[in-house]
């Protein structure tokens, strides 16, 4: 027992004098490079280094330094080595020993390492200072990579006639040499080996159909020694035996073109030839100069069908088609189609006559083209017919309106308008509108489209009121007919159009007077004569029986007259303002206030005649009760009645 504690306490004091060389030792490394930058730096070789897979480097040298200046180790300064590559290794002497880390001994200021790797690229060498005081630096080496083969490419289809050599890229290594082994995959045949070749490239004779393997070995001689590069290969199918010719090859204008110049051509597909890969079509024609014009399009090998476009209208073209397989054999050419292209597609009709006319604006409807390519067309023939099918009035045409582009220049548009209308059809009735449009190569399209002509005015404005409000005025009418507006104006400015029938006004100033106009516009653009009214918010006077005015003047103003009477009145009288845009439930409530307004009018009314009779009747009974009165106070109070014989006292008669 006592020799176990001996030697517990032996070895507790040797660790303590341990720790405390250690931390001597670490204060003085510190101390002695404390001042100062301290950094690792690659002394040799100079510029980077190109090896072999599996050959040794040069000696590669690491240097201490202290302000870029070398220095010596105070102590012993550990290096590890780390490669990017996964198979590089590293070697602190010429004769081989693995080592992850090397060392810069006392007193000395570099240490050296070798490096060598399997696998081609560049692998970037780290070299670290373990205990961190002289940070790390990077060395990058280049691991020369095989010969690579540039042509033919991996699985490629070729023919011995234009196959003709094998490329490949050279080796960024001196002495560098080259094998080449061309062998037939079905006979294991070796067709082609050159070797010890300084260039790169071979040239290859005939070779029959089939597959082969081309295989290119890479390699460096340096004196006795040969470093094998590694090697390349790629499969190729050799295939010498041309498609058949294309058939039932054909080629038609383009019934879609809106202005020529476009073909369609079609032809017949071979699925039996599973080494097609595309059809080239060809075609030429002569200029007006006599100089030839040619032009080919390829497509793949599923398709059956080109359109072209761009061509000459009037010239006369040659066309014809050739297959192409995998390995570039020709079909020969199939049989040739002569063709003049011509413009073949008919104008676009017209489509947008609106159903019914109006004709006080008919001379300036335009008849629209709906299309997004020129019509390439002057004008457009119109023909009217009644409802019994019959002519009604001649041929009208159509003339093309002549637009601007940005730069100013003259451009066809696709409208068209005739410059005055005829007055035959100021009358009303269905009609039909038969459409001939003519392209500059004579093809015509036609269209006929119904309509009917309305030239009647709707009624005005009926039963027009307005209730004022705080900062406005509300005015109201009896419901339109279907399809019809009401635009409004006031002082002649538009300021709404409206299908319902109430319109608020809550921008007005107080002190101005202000006119507004009402006309009534149906479906097909007519307009009733307008009906007026004038408002001023500070005006009570002309405000006065301001419903009963307007509807007066609704009642009395003529039929188709050039003006309605103006009807002038305002008022101060604040109702609840009401927004035009309100729901069907407060529409009703409005209606219903109206009525409300005019049930009060009339009551109100009755009531001023009840009072009157009232009054009448108490004054009539108040004078008859009066005249009453007077003869009952006559007959009770009589005069005294003087007899003629008695004698005055003065001895004088006197009559009374």
């Amino acid at each position: 027992m006592k020799q176990r504690l001996v030697k517990a306490v032996v070895y507790t004091l040797s660790a303590l004098v341990g720790l405390q060389l250690s931390v001597l030792l670490t204060a003085t490394t510190q101390s002695a490079y404390a001042i100062g930058d301290l950094s690792l730096t690659v002394k040799s070789p100079t510029t980077e280094q190109t090896i072999m897979p599996g050959e040794q480097s040069e000696k590669i040298s690491i240097q201490l330094n202290k302000d870029g200046v070398a220095v010596e180790a105070e102590d012993t300064v550990y290096l590890s080595l780390v490669s990017s590559s996964a198979t590089g290794k590293f070697s602190g002497t010429v004769s081989w020993h693995d080592v992850t880390q090397i060392h810069v001994s006392e007193g000395n200021k570099t240490a050296s390492f070798y490096y060598k790797d399997t696998t081609p690229g560049v692998p970037v060498i780290t070299v670290s200072d373990v205990a961190g005081s002289f940070g790390k630096t990077t060395y990058s080496i280049t691991v020369v990579e095989p010969a690579k083969i540039l042509s033919p490419l991996e699985g490629a289809y070729v023919n011995s006639t234009d196959f003709d050599k094998i490329d490949w890229e050279d080796v960024d290594a001196d002495g560098a040499k080259y094998n080449v082994k061309v062998t037939n995959l079905t006979t294991r045949a070796v067709v082609l080996a050159q070797n010890d070749l300084l260039i790169s490239e071979v040239p290859v004779g005939f070779l029959a159909d089939g597959n082969y393997e081309i295989k290119v070995e890479s390699f460096v001689s340096s004196g006795e020694d040969t470093y094998n590069l590694g090697e390349n290969k790629i499969t190729i199918t050799v295939d010498n035996i041309a498609p058949i010719a294309v058939e039932n090859f054909n080629v038609k204008n383009n019934l879609s073109a809106p202005i020529g110049g476009s073909v369609v051509m079609t032809w017949s597909l071979d699925n039996t030839d599973l080494t097609l890969d595309r059809y080239n079509i060809c075609w030429r024609t002569t200029d007006e100069d006599g100089l030839n014009i040619a032009g080919n399009q390829e497509v793949k090998s599923i398709v059956s069908s080109l359109t072209v476009e761009g061509l000459i209208n009037d010239n006369n073209y040659e066309f014809l088609i050739i297959a192409v397989d995998k390995a570039g054999n020709l079909s020969p050419e199939s049989n040739t189609v002569e063709l003049v292209v011509a413009d073949v597609m008919g104008p676009n009709p017209v489509t947008t006559l609106p159903a019914a006319i109006n004709l006080k604006n008919l001379s300036a409807i335009d008849f629209q083209i709906i299309s997004n390519e020129p019509l390439n067309s002057d004008k457009i023939e119109v023909q009217v017919k009644d409802k019994n099918g019959n002519n009604y009035g001649p041929v009208i045409i159509l003339n093309q309106i002549i637009g601007m582009d940005e730069d100013g220049n003259e451009v066809s548009t696709d409208v068209y308008k005739a410059s005055s209308f005829p007055k035959f059809l100021k009358v009303e009735g269905d009609f039909t509108f038969n459409f001939t449009v003519a392209d500059l190569s004579g093809n015509e399209t036609e269209s006929s489209i119904k309509a009917k002509v309305d030239t009647l005015a709707p009624l005005y404005l009926a039963n027009l009121k307005k209730t004022m409000l705080p900062n406005g005025v509300k005015f109201s009418w009896d419901p339109l007919a279907s399809g019809q507006k009401v635009n409004i104006y006031r002082n002649e400015v538009f300021v709404a159009a409206v299908g319902g029938y109430f319109f608020d006004d809550t921008s007005l100033i107080k002190g101005q007077n202000y006119k507004y106009s009402f006309i009534v516009v149906d479906e097909n653009g007519n307009e009733s004569v307008p009906v007026s009214a004038i408002v001023n918010l500070d005006n009570a006077i002309s405000n006065q029986n301001n419903n009963a005015v307007i509807a007066a003047a609704s009642v009395t103003a003529p039929v188709l007259t050039t003006e309605a009477p103006v009807i002038t009145s305002s008022t101060n009288d604040k109702k609840d303002e009401v927004k035009g845009d309100q729901s069907s439930k407060e529409i009703a409530g409005n209606k219903d206030e109206n009525k409300d307004n005019s049930s009060k009018d009339d009551s109100s009314k009755v009531g001023t005649i009840i009072l009157i009779i009232f009054l009448a009747a108490l004054s009539y009974l108040y004078y008859r009760k009066r005249l009453e009165f007077a003869e009952n106070t006559k007959a009770v109070v009589k005069p005294k009645i003087v007899s003629t014989s008695a004698k005055p006292k003065n001895g004088n008669s006197k009559k009374k």
